[in-house]
């Protein structure tokens, strides 16, 4: 078993801080509108607040686990799409 990650508390949820998420988080905000990264933090924040309490992921990477939520948005070509997908105005196809 691997040594315990850095934490840090972040809206009242105890997430992993390591050089490697901090890293991904610079890039990730670097190559984000204000919009995403937003809605990319929202989403690594309820990421581990749901998996915390699924006692068959307690054991996961939660550094991957971290880097994958931070870096999921990535590639996103315009801002319009995300808010359309996030409204409910559109539909994937």
């Amino acid at each position: 078993m691997s040594p315990p990650l850095p934490t840090r508390l972040f809206a009242g949820a105890t997430i992993p801080d390591t050089p490697l998420i901090s890293r991904a988080l610079a890039y990730t905000r670097l190559h984000s509108s204000d919009i995403a990264f937003n809605h990319i933090q929202r989403s690594w924040l309820f990421g581990f607040i749901i998996a915390d309490k699924i006692p068959a992921l307690a054991e996961r990477d939660r550094e991957v686990h971290s880097v994958a939520a931070i870096m999921h948005d990535l590639g996103w070509e315009y801002d319009i799409y995300i808010f359309v997908f996030l409204s409910g105005l559109g539909t994937v196809n």
